[in-house]
């Protein structure tokens, strides 16, 4: 042996007796690749001899062969796991699924379920942490699929997908979140139920870790990557949607109008949608306190805080069809004399009280009696907030309209909206102004409190949020009064959504954000409403596919102000069952079906022809000369009815007024540069009587004076829906009615059509009206 040899140390393992080293035992490594010592104990726990001859046993004697294995389960997992998943799972799923309503119980389930079991197998042998984050991106793209594939009915176009997707994005997150949360729990509950022990974690060998190989750690960091993004964008998506409607008074009427009361309608089939419209006239806020005297007065022409009370001056129920079909909708004249049923009604502080019948009346006034006799008996109870009153005495009143409203139509009100005068106002504000369309000028001044001191020429004019409250609010110097009306309404509302369509409001979360949070604090929606989900059922409302009609009535009558009372005030009367059976034939048509997908081509390849264009005449450009049409007769709203036969031939009329009352011939009297249209306007009013002209005239103006020798043209038949019926009374309302037959009602009794059907389309969005 070199001295080399001898000097070099030795490895020990301890010293014997006589206090010579003993040396270390080499290591071996075993087929299974565990390192172990060749002394030690062997793999199958048997025990080992030493090189000294002593013999050694292991500290965890009776430890499976697994447990020194790379294999063995590092979190054990009780076999109570799989049964906790499969029943817990689908209970939680179902509950969530439940309050969102719809299919999303079943997909929620199964989310819920392949969430747990990804938890479950990260705890079980082999498991990694990280597998639990593809549980976000699984749970975005399994909603999102079932949103687009499940949708009943078929999303129609790329637009709606993609309001789909903000839907089952938004919709996505409250169950990435219960995921997490179940996820956590099995986890956790495998780390409890394992508790491994400190000498059993001492006993197991030491192995060296193996690096990974480099497509398992972009596998884990895309999977990270993408699960931190998913939930990042779904709880933006998610946040966004809920900010949409935060602050926005919500009502609970809907519900309250509960079966076994009289006007109970129970809910119809169908993913069909039946919205009420509710146009408060009060000059209140939602507190109750007067809005400032002046506001009222000066913005919105609106006479005092004390006028209005509590009439529902607007009441439209629109049917929204689930299948993409046209909207039909039916105002309600606010002076129809109805029933106006009671019925229970649940109020904070006093349990469930009875609101009595109140009778036969106008049902505009159903609300605001009901919220009379409520805001009694709160007082009585001794609440003393006023915000609290106003409140719960305004949710009787529209728990009244619900009921007095489906009485007469025979149809269930599945959401329900409500705006006040300020919210007209602020909704025109946040647009800027809209478009509307007069087939006749509008004069109405201010007279004796009465009137709105609108004034406008026939043709389009673009207004002002005020000048728009005035539009919608005229009923004085107008031939059908509060019937021309309701169609000054649903042509704001055609306008306004035209208006909205045309600056890509609709569709745009930021920009309906915006909006809401202009008009939110003047605006009452019932509290199961979805901005997100009316938005996917309302894309034909928006996009002009709407007919809107008013309901017929038989007459108008003079009736007691109140029982025993000497005052008399005028009503409407109705045929309740015609209407109801219009209504009901009407909605449950579904007008209903579907417009056809056009194709991009034809099948020869070729490009198909445009549609036809709409039948309603274009509204008339701006005259070349300022026209004023006089009355000289004694035929009370003749200067409109010739400004509407003149609007049909595209002109449009500046001014009406007053020429005396025994006119024999009608007249034309002209400017110097308007002898062209002097003789046009002979011609389409068929007088024989030569133009003149008139020095004292601007050089662009007409005067028309009309004499008894003018006719009307004939008013041409209105139209309602298919599949309602005819009224066979006459109708002084603004529909006429028109059944399948194609015959058509009776005109008005003045002589005047005050509109017939509006389509929302007609005119590019900007229906006319009187």
């Amino acid at each position: 042996m070199s001295s080399a040899a001898r000097s070099r140390p030795v490895r020990t393992g301890g010293h014997r007796a006589d206090g010579s080293p003993v040396p270390e035992p080499r290591t071996t490594r075993s087929r299974s690749g565990v390192r172990g010592a060749d002394h030690g104990r062997s793999t199958d726990g048997s025990t080992t001899r030493s090189t000294d001859g002593s013999t050694t046993r292991s500290a965890d004697r009776g430890t499976p062969r697994a447990a020194a294995d790379s294999t063995s389960p590092l979190l054990p997992v009780p076999r109570w796991f799989p049964v906790a998943v499969l029943i817990g799972g689908p209970v939680l799923g179902v509950a969530l699924g439940t309050a969102l309503g719809g299919y999303h119980g079943p997909l929620f389930a199964v989310l819920t379920v392949a969430s747990a079991a990804l938890a479950t197998a990260s705890a079980r042998p082999n498991g990694r942490w990280w597998v639990m984050l593809s549980a976000p991106p699984v749970a975005w793209l399994v909603a999102a699929a079932a949103e687009l594939l499940l949708h009943d009915p078929p999303y129609r176009d790329t637009k709606a997908k993609a309001v789909g997707l903000v839907h089952a994005t938004s919709h996505a997150f409250p169950v990435i979140l219960v995921a997490a949360v179940a996820m956590g729990v099995v986890w956790t509950a495998a780390v409890v139920a394992a508790k491994p022990s400190r000498n059993r974690a001492r006993s197991r060998p030491r192995t060296r870790p193996r690096r990974p190989a480099p497509g398992l750690v972009a596998g884990r960091a895309l999977a990270s990557f993408l699960g931190l993004a998913v939930v990042a964008t779904t709880g933006f998506v998610w946040f966004e949607n809920k900010q949409l409607t935060d602050g926005v008074h919500t009502t609970g009427s809907i519900k309250e109008v509960k079966q076994g009361d009289d006007g109970y309608v129970p809910p119809h089939l169908g993913n069909d949608v039946n919205l009420l419209l509710i146009g408060l006239d009060s000059r209140k806020d939602m507190d109750g306190n007067d809005l400032p005297t002046q506001f009222v007065e000066d913005a919105l022409h609106a006479g005092s805080s004390g006028i209005g009370g509590y009439n529902t001056n607007v009441l439209i129920l629109l049917h929204i069809p689930a299948n993409g079909g046209r909207v039909t909708a039916y105002s309600i004249p606010r002076d129809d004399y109805v029933e106006r049923p009671g019925g229970t009604a649940d109020v904070p502080g006093l349990g469930s009280i009875k609101v009595p019948d109140l009778g036969v009346g106008k049902i505009k006034e159903a609300y605001g009696n009901a919220r009379a006799y409520a805001e009694s008996k709160i007082v009585a109870s001794g609440l003393k907030d006023k915000a609290k009153i106003e409140a719960e005495s305004r949710e009787v009143g529209r728990e009244a309209t619900l009921r007095a409203v489906q009485k007469l139509t025979g149809v269930h009100v599945d959401h329900l909206a409500e705006v006040n005068l300020l919210g007209f106002y602020d909704v025109v504000k946040a647009i800027g102004t809209i478009q509307v369309c007069l087939k006749a000028p509008a004069d109405d001044p201010i007279e004796n409190g009465a009137g709105t001191g609108l004034k406008l020429p026939a043709g389009v004019s673009t207004i002002d949020a005020a000048t728009a409250l005035q539009f919608v609010r005229q009923r004085y110097h107008l031939l059908n009064g509060d019937l021309d009306r309701t169609h000054r309404q649903q042509a704001f509302l055609s306008s306004v959504t035209h208006t909205l369509r045309q600056k890509g409001v609709l569709g745009d979360l930021g920009a309906m954000q915006s909006l809401f949070d202009v008009v939110k604090k003047d605006i009452v929606i019932d509290d199961g409403w979805s901005v997100l989900d009316f938005a996917q059922q309302a894309s034909n409302l928006t996009g002009g596919n709407a007919t809107f009609y008013t309901l017929p009535i038989k007459s108008t009558a003079e009736v007691p102000d109140a029982p025993g009372s000497k005052t008399t005030t005028s009503v409407n009367l109705v045929d309740p069952a015609l209407i109801k059976k219009t209504v009901t034939e009407a909605f449950g048509n579904d007008a209903a079906v579907a417009p056809p997908v056009t194709p991009s081509t034809t099948a020869s390849g070729a490009t198909p022809p445009p549609p036809n264009p709409s039948t309603s005449p274009a509204a008339p450009a701006a005259p070349k000369g300022t026209i004023t049409v006089n009355n000289g007769t004694r035929t009370t709203g003749l200067a409109s009815k010739v400004s509407g036969a003149l609007f049909a031939e595209g002109i449009a009329v500046a001014k009406t007024g007053n020429g005396g009352n025994n006119v024999a011939r009608t007249t034309v009297r002209y400017g110097a540069a308007s002898a062209d249209l002097a003789k046009k306007l002979q011609t389409l009013l068929g007088t024989k009587t030569a133009p003149v002209a008139d020095k004292s005239l601007a050089a662009d103006a007409v005067v028309v004076t009309i004499g008894y020798d003018y006719k009307l043209p004939p008013d041409k038949p209105v139209s309602t829906p298919s599949g309602s019926v005819s009224s066979g009374s006459t109708s002084t309302g603004a529909t006429g009615a028109t059944g399948s037959s194609g015959s058509s009602a009776p005109a008005e009794s003045s002589g005047l059509s005050s509109g017939g059907a509006l389509d929302m389309s007609s005119q590019d969005g900007i229906p006319c009206v009187y």
